[in-house]
């Protein structure tokens, strides 16, 4: 039998031995992160050239990166067929996350680049979608390259550049691809595509008597829209109901938010099956999709809401946004907003001027937003419209046939006592 000071012994020599393990365990791992550790992401990134507002940095310089060894192979799978093996210029972890480079994601998913159209700024494509991506950013557009409205979404994590390449965090694969996609311990990654999932899932929830509609994004959460009694509803591949199928209609409206119609009466719904907005207004659609803002009708009156379903105007308002304020299309690419983050609303008959977060710019006091030149060219065509005056920060309003201008601060910058406006070379006229 040991005395007491030999096993005290022996357990400090097994501790230290544990210990010089770990320590050189922590050392590997870190050399191997060495490359990665000195690229760092900015703090500080400009999204100007692509979106207007201002993004968080996405990460702390100096964090430590863990990049996978060279010699591991990862081999590809794309709806459990076998595509390729990739190597860590693919795929490598930073920051306990898997990243994929865009290059393998063209590759695999269908995707082409059109070009880096700016610095550091990506744009790929494929038959459907356009999606533009920018390096340490959680922001992505993606647009139809036939037309319609952009819609913007967030990432769960930053891109990142790492040379002349671009990686996309796997957590948010799913929400830009629309595919779902798995690494297992022995480096294997399986690609699901839409199709596919529902395949698998129509097979197994028709054997419960479940009937499926056509595939839809929910499908990457492992949800799909069903149908009973004719009515439609979300369910888990499991067969779990998420949404009661109350509902003539389910549409993706935005990223993960889903507009339901019941008769005439609509409301909006998470994938989680949150309800955001009941069912019960005459209407909804899709104001803006960068701020996620939702135009909401209740018989004559609108107002407007956002994702989490707070009111950020109240159904009270005539009219929102500058479309048709005047009657007339006032030239501008995004005629919704005015001075960035500012919005125009009607009240009674008069205009004023309100902040996407609620905050009253210039009260509904005023005739008109805009001045519109009646002069007409040969084709009858207007010829020049004003709305806002950016080097001063404004936007013309109309008073009783005679215009002037007031800043965000509510401030007249010209009174309202000017017949015409007009801009030549020296700037802005008001006569």
């Amino acid at each position: 039998m040991k005395k007491p000071f030999v096993r005290v012994a022996l357990a400090l020599i097994s501790t230290s031995i544990v210990a010089v393990a770990i320590f050189t365990g922590v050392y590997y791992l870190l050399t191997m992160g060495k490359e990665l550790n000195n690229t760092n992401i900015n703090d500080t990134i400009d999204y100007t050239t692509v979106v207007t507002s201002s993004v968080q940095s996405p990460s702390k310089q100096g964090e430590m990166a863990l990049v996978l060894p060279e010699e591991v192979e990862f081999t590809i799978y794309k709806d459990y067929n076998l595509i390729k093996t990739a190597s860590i210029n693919d795929i490598f972890t930073y920051d306990g996350r898997y990243y994929l480079s865009l290059e393998l994601l063209n590759e695999v998913l269908g995707y082409s680049f059109n070009l880096e159209v700016e610095e550091n700024i990506y744009v790929i494509h494929n038959e459907e979608y356009e999606l533009v991506f920018r390096e340490n950013s959680d922001e992505v557009i993606r647009s139809s390259i036939y037309g319609g409205s952009p819609f913007y979404f967030n990432l769960m994590n930053y891109t990142y550049g790492v040379g002349d390449k671009l990686y996309i965090p796997l957590s948010s694969i799913s929400t830009c691809f629309g595919v779902s996609i798995e690494i297992d311990d022995l480096y294997r990654v399986y690609f699901e595509t839409i199709d596919y999932l529902y395949a698998e899932s129509a097979e197994k929830l028709n054997k419960l008597g479940i009937n499926l509609i056509e595939p839809s994004h929910l499908l990457v959460y492992a949800r799909t829209v069903f149908v009973q009694n004719n009515k439609k509803g979300i369910i888990s591949v499991d067969g779990d109901v998420i949404v009661p199928a109350n509902f003539d209609e389910i549409t993706e409206l935005f990223q993960d938010i889903y507009l339901v119609k019941n008769g005439n009466d609509y409301g909006l719904y998470s994938y989680k099956g949150d309800i955001i907005l009941e069912c019960m207004y005459d209407n909804i659609s899709l104001l803006d999709p960068y701020n996620k803002l939702v135009l909401v009708k209740e018989e004559t009156k609108v107002g407007l809401a956002n994702q989490n379903g707070k009111f950020v105007l109240p159904i009270i308002y005539t009219e929102i946004g500058t479309t048709s304020l005047t009657g007339l299309d006032t030239g501008m690419e995004e005629s919704i907003f005015i001075l960035g983050d500012c919005i125009s609303v009607k009240f009674y008959g008069k205009y004023g001027i309100m902040s996407i977060t609620g905050e009253e710019i210039i009260p509904p006091e005023f005739d008109s937003i805009g001045y519109i030149k009646r002069t007409k060219n040969e084709e009858g065509e207007y010829l020049e419209t004003f709305l806002e005056l950016y080097e001063l920060d404004a936007v013309v309003v109309g008073r009783n046939g005679l215009y002037g201008a007031v800043n965000r601060q509510g401030e007249f910058v010209y009174p309202c006592e000017y017949k015409n406006i007009y801009i030549d070379e020296n700037g802005w006229k008001f006569e």
